[in-house]
């Protein structure tokens, strides 16, 4: 099952737009920006 799928199921239609971007995950709330 993927995210499209999801929100499908969720919301009753199909999203726009489904796009991806590079990020992370700080796992001790730190903020180093």
């Amino acid at each position: 099952m993927n995210l499209a799928t999801l929100f499908e199921q969720h919301y009753g239609r199909r999203p726009e737009v489904v796009s991806h971007a590079p990020g992370r995950l700080e796992i001790l709330g730190n903020h180093t920006d």
